[in-house]
């Protein structure tokens, strides 16, 4: 009798088990950002890696140039302030301060304190709740006239490298969500992709897909793995660059006659995203990356006396990226660290 007892105990624990495990693999999430109008937020950003590079005739002519283990890391803060929310979509102020930048053993710069209010009085963004960013604007931010020359071919296209703002437009529509717009099951997955297809460029730059994992839910954050893998074959920049026939630099006319660049990457990431709160709490990504480039340019001088230019290199990086969530800042320190003042007073753009 015992033993029937206890075999039934056991049959009805294993149906329990197969109960709660289905539960939880049709257990659906909504992963959205949320924002309130005045909230305040504060990110803690890092870019770094470690770089080899072996070049022949690179970065300039009858140049060598030869790096092994090159470490670089740059650290920024970042601050939002939520303007408004309508239709789905918020507005955010957002403020940055680059604190830290590390290259090798040559450089290591701390409490740089260099602010985007000293470039652009004012940087305004547009985002759903799918991270998906519909507008950016950089308000006065432009690059002085000596600094950047006019390339024909972008020009006659509207784009001008002495105006940032008129790739905005160009560059927001290529930034893909990266939240789903549907609720996933636990284990269930999604995609996004950087594409040109809008532009009518999608087979002359590179698409650089991610596909997403939703791993669990614990305590309301949720765990998600992502990852980002391709090849890129740049030979077809050659039809691209049939748009811009010289580039003057200085006195002389550069024709790029061919370019040759192969890009092969692999990266993975992890991200925790609080979903009762609606925001990413950290996240990070590493990627390994391969590159062959190579070119051949023209240069006309003065004189007419025309110079060949070829060169061949080879790149191998590791890329790190990480996000991390800082708290609400007070108002009074965003106030104190970005004065009002420095909007225009510091723009020194001659």
């Amino acid at each position: 009798m015992a033993r029937q007892g206890a075999k039934l105990m056991a049959l009805l624990m294993l149906a329990v088990f197969a109960m709660s495990t289905a539960a939880a693999a049709q257990q659906k999430v909504k992963l959205e950002i949320k924002s309130t109008k005045g909230e305040l937020a504060q990110y803690t950003a890092q870019l770094g890696g470690m770089v080899d590079m072996d070049l022949m005739e690179m970065p300039f002519p009858h140049a060598t140039t030869n790096i092994k283990n090159l470490e670089a890391m740059a650290e920024l803060d970042l601050f939002f302030e939520t303007l408004g929310v309508e239709d789905g979509k918020m507005t955010f102020d957002v403020k940055a301060m680059l604190d830290r930048v590390v290259l090798g053993g040559l450089l290591e710069l701390d409490g740089l304190g260099f602010k985007s209010t000293m470039l652009s009085p004012q940087i305004t963004m547009v985002m759903d709740g799918t991270g998906k960013i519909h507008e950016l604007d950089l308000a006065a931010l432009a690059i002085p006239d000596a600094g950047m020359p006019e390339i024909k071919g972008l020009s006659n296209l509207g784009f001008s490298p002495r105006d940032i703002g008129s790739f905005m437009p160009m560059l927001i529509g290529l930034l893909p969500s990266i939240l789903p717009a549907e609720e996933i099951p636990i284990g269930g997955g999604w995609s996004t992709e950087v594409n040109f297809d809008d532009m009518g460029l999608g087979g002359a730059l590179p698409r650089v897909p991610f596909e997403f994992t939703l791993l669990g839910v614990k305590d309301g954050i949720a765990d998600i793995e992502f990852k980002s893998a391709s090849t890129y074959d740049g030979k077809v920049l050659k039809s691209f660059l049939a748009i811009i026939p010289e580039i003057p630099m200085g006195k002389d006319i550069v024709k790029i006659q061919d370019v040759g660049l192969l890009v092969k990457w692999a990266g993975t990431g992890t991200m925790r995203f609080n979903v009762e709160a609606g925001r990413i709490e950290d996240m990070v990504m590493n990627t390994d990356m391969d590159i062959a480039l190579s070119w051949n340019v023209d240069f006309t001088h003065p004189d007419d006396a025309k110079e060949e230019w070829a060169a061949d290199g080879k790149i191998k990086a590791k890329v790190n990226i990480g996000l991390k969530y800082a708290g609400a800042p007070a108002a009074e320190d965003i106030k104190n660290l970005f004065p009002s003042s420095e909007a225009g007073d510091d723009v020194i753009l001659d």
